[in-house]
């Protein structure tokens, strides 16, 4: 009798033991590929001139958008702070375009560098995301259709956006940009 007391409490523990391991493997297969949305505002996005000839450009910041205020074309620069590696699986941008003339551009790029090399290689367009035709007057989305160059490499390269805004009666809310280890 105590034998069968024994086996049966030693199977039960096996039992849940298994029912453990089941379970976190489970829980395992179920968790998604490491991923993340980095998602860089408007405000963040700093003006580079030379703007164009004899203009004055000026933009300003607008409950968390920026716009050219006056002339354009004008060119904006935000810094993206991959951590690792991985690749670009989707790159989107936010916006406002009331201006059917024009199109708001945003573009991920990467800067490689070889330590001795030369500096001013061009740099690689990783995605491109560009205003959809029409005027609208509300808060819109485009998204790159290709992205030709995914891969991302810190060790090699610095990645940055550039927004090109080619006059006004466009508004930028930001860029998000899909980072997964495998797309």
């Amino acid at each position: 009798m105590q034998a069968v007391g024994w086996v049966k409490c030693v199977a039960g523990r096996i039992l849940a033991l298994a029912a453990v391991i089941v379970g976190v493997t489970a829980l395992g297969a179920a968790t998604p590929a490491e991923a993340a949305i980095y998602a860089i505002p408007a405000p963040a996005f700093v003006k580079q001139c030379p703007c164009g000839p004899g203009t004055d450009v000026t933009a300003t910041e607008t409950r968390g958008t920026i716009a050219l205020q006056n002339g354009g074309p004008a060119q904006f620069f935000a810094a993206v702070p991959f951590a690792g590696s991985g690749q670009v699986c989707g790159f989107t941008m936010i916006y406002r375009d009331i201006n059917a003339a024009e199109r708001l551009t945003a573009t991920l790029l990467r800067k490689t560098f070889t330590v001795g090399g030369y500096i001013y290689d061009i740099p690689v367009t990783m995605a491109q995301a560009v205003s959809a035709n029409g005027v609208t007057n509300s808060v819109r989305s485009v998204s790159a259709t290709t992205i030709p160059s995914p891969a991302i490499n810190t060790t090699t390269g610095f990645y940055y956006v550039r927004i090109d805004m080619q006059n006004i009666n466009m508004d930028l809310l930001g860029v998000q940009i899909d980072i997964r280890s495998a797309c």
